[in-house]
């Protein structure tokens, strides 16, 4: 009959521990590492500060590789919950704007060329509908934004009569409240009136 074993020592820091402490290992002795998993994160954490950069680098590639196999699941995903991904990355931009501003910086500098190029065909190729925005907004004097109930015009609302909010301080949370009360009030006119 073969040997339980339900324990094992450690051969990096010499202690005895339960199986659970140690990772799992097809080929290893028992089926477990001969580290504990304490002394294997310590062996990883030390090994990651002294070769920073490398590891670094070598995420950055695994990660493009990864987007490049899977292009088009990420892009079904990114469909599928578009609401879901706005509020993250309005609420990403909210919890520190300083550090969204300059890497948002960083990235049109570096493809600037780039930047201009598409906004050169979109200009080309929606030149229609872009003459047409501009005549509506023209001709409402820039109710558009009041309709559609902006970010913009919300927290030009919320920032009128002496308020103590800036207008670069307010949370998304703020500016979505306000933007159902606000809707609150005009589904109540409606049926008022």
């Amino acid at each position: 009959m073969p040997k339980v074993v339900d324990s094992r020592i450690c051969t990096k820091c010499g202690e005895g521990k339960k199986l659970s402490e140690f990772y799992r290992k097809c080929t290893g002795r028992y089926g477990y590492w001969e580290q504990c998993k304490t002394c294997v994160a310590i062996k990883q954490k030390s090994y990651y500060q002294a070769n920073r950069e490398k590891c670094l680098a070598r995420q950055k590639i695994s990660g493009k590789k990864y987007y490049e196999a899977n292009r088009e699941k990420i892009q079904a995903y990114r469909d599928a919950h578009k609401e879901r991904t706005k509020i993250y990355n309005k609420m990403y931009k909210a919890i520190d704007p300083e550090k969204t501003r300059v890497r948002a910086r960083a990235e049109r500098d570096k493809h600037s060329e780039r930047y201009k190029k598409q906004g050169a065909i979109y200009r080309k190729t929606h030149k229609q509908e872009i003459i047409a925005r501009n005549k509506l907004y023209n001709q409402t004097g820039g109710k558009v934004a009041r309709l559609r109930l902006s970010d913009s015009y919300i927290k030009s609302l919320l920032t009128k009569h002496d308020s103590i909010l800036r207008y670069r301080d307010i949370p998304v949370e703020l500016v979505v409240l306000k933007r159902v009360q606000i809707q609150i009030e005009r589904e109540l006119k409606k049926e008022t009136a």
